[in-house]
C-alpha cells in the first residue's frame, strides 16, 4: 500500500500503520476527531511500544464512543 494513493486521511494513516510507519501514523491518527482514529492511534502506539499514550487513546476512543 503506497500512502500517496490515498485522499483520504483514514486510508493515509492505515497505509503508513501497514508500512511499519507507526509514529507518523499515531501522529497523523491524533490530528483526526473520530472514535476509529483515536482506536488507529492507539494500535499505533502499541506497535512503538508507548503503551501509557495507547491507553490514553483507547480511552479517548470510549470517551468518544461508548459503544466502541
Amino acid at each position: 500500500m503506497y500512502v500517496g494513493h490515498f485522499t483520504d486521511p483514514m486510508w493515509k494513516n492505515y497505509a503508513l500503520y501497514r508500512q511499519g510507519k507507526y509514529e507518523a501514523a499515531a501522529e497523523n491518527y491524533a490530528q483526526l476527531s473520530t472514535a476509529a482514529a483515536s482506536f488507529g492511534q492507539g494500535m499505533a502506539q502499541i506497535k512503538s511500544r508507548k503503551y501509557r499514550d495507547a491507553v490514553r487513546a483507547f480511552e479517548l476512543t470510549l470517551k468518544r464512543d461508548p459503544d466502541y
